[in-house]
């Protein structure tokens, strides 16, 4: 997945681009109940945008993958698997803007997270060491964490191996 936030007027608009078209119904599902008069979807296959309705207007999609308009409940049910996926790396962002913003304090919950998604937390701050971390602090808060967007591919990879780690227990197998 590629993703920008943006956070311009008239209001924030989130864009995501997808390397499968199923990742697309099913990441909407965590949008459902966003929508309103403030914020409206546009998507296509592989991608959408959510923002203003105003800001929407002007999305135009790749050649020959124009928007479209379809329910968002149609998303499909997440596997056990892309389920703990998609929960590992939103586990691997919070935590790496956790190391960022107090890299000396210990999450809460460490000792679980680190049952549920071994290795995860210290892969973590191990591909953060090649980040330029006081010029990501020197950002402004909401522009932080797209500067970690470098350690989103080691993220995944971690997620990955953690799964094949706890794979019979999360399938129930």
């Amino acid at each position: 997945m590629r993703g920008y936030d943006c956070f311009d007027e008239p209001g924030p608009t989130f864009i995501r681009v997808y390397a499968h078209d199923a990742s697309v119904p099913q990441t909407l599902a965590d949008w459902d109940g966003t929508f309103g008069a403030d914020r409206s979807l546009v998507r296509g296959k592989g991608w959408y945008v959510i923002g203003p309705p105003q800001g929407l207007k002007a999305v135009v999609g790749p050649p020959g993958r124009a928007p479209v308009t379809e329910a968002i409940d149609d998303a499909p049910r997440l596997t056990p698997r892309q389920d703990y996926l998609t929960t590992c790396t939103r586990f691997g962002l919070t935590e790496a803007e956790r190391h960022l913003r107090s890299p000396r304090k210990k999450s809460a919950n460490t000792k679980y997270y680190g049952e549920l998604f071994p290795e995860v937390e210290r892969d973590i701050h191990k591909a953060m060491d090649a980040l330029d971390i006081p010029a990501i602090r020197g950002l402004a808060k909401e522009s932080q964490p797209a500067a970690l967007s470098p350690v989103g591919s080691d993220i995944k990879r971690s997620c990955a191996s953690a799964y094949r780690q706890v794979s019979s227990a999360v399938e129930g197998v």
